[in-house]
């Protein structure tokens, strides 16, 4: 018999203290749109951990809200984001907030694309090659570089239709 009257004391007790939170209940729509419901929105009770969305109608509802005063926040991606302060949650009672969002307008500042080129590079050259209405051939700084070539008629050689006589300075097309 003890068992059973500790577990119905233990149940109403747990039944009082459960009572104690109230809830926040309220419509979201859109300014633009001739109060359209604004589905899908997040709202969040500000400092807390607690958040929810609106349902395709635009309600929203937040239950079991311990008492006292919130700061409730609305926000939709493309919309401004709402601030409500001083929401007083009571026990017991359900708080009706309603909100209308309208479009945020967000300015950019100016954006200059520049471009430059590099004329002394492989590539460079690859590209004059391409462009040029007569064959022409050509070898750049890094090439030789990356070859190891220091002198110009080693540099010469590298271009296909001459030769250099290995031993003497002539050079021959």
């Amino acid at each position: 018999m003890k068992p059973l009257l500790t577990f119905i004391f233990l149940f109403f007790i747990s039944l009082t203290f459960s009572q104690q939170q109230g809830s926040i209940v309220g419509k979201l729509t859109d300014k633009e749109a001739n109060n359209e419901p604004l589905a899908f929105a997040n709202v969040l009770i500000k400092g807390t951990s607690k958040g929810t969305t609106s349902d395709f109608d635009g309600f929203y509802e937040f239950q079991k809200v311990d008492p006292g005063t919130y700061t409730l926040v609305f926000s939709f991606l493309g919309y401004e984001t709402l601030e409500i302060p001083d929401v007083v949650v009571e026990a017991d009672k359900e708080i009706v907030v309603d909100a209308a969002l309208g479009s945020g307008s967000v300015s950019l500042d100016e954006v200059v694309v520049t471009r430059s080129t590099r004329n002394d590079s492989e590539i460079a050259l690859l590209l004059e090659q391409k462009k040029s209405l007569v064959i022409q051939e050509a070898i750049s700084a890094e090439a030789l570089a990356l070859k190891g070539i220091d002198d110009a008629s080693a540099a010469v050689a590298q271009i296909s239709g001459i030769s250099k006589q290995q031993g003497s300075s002539n050079v021959y097309v």
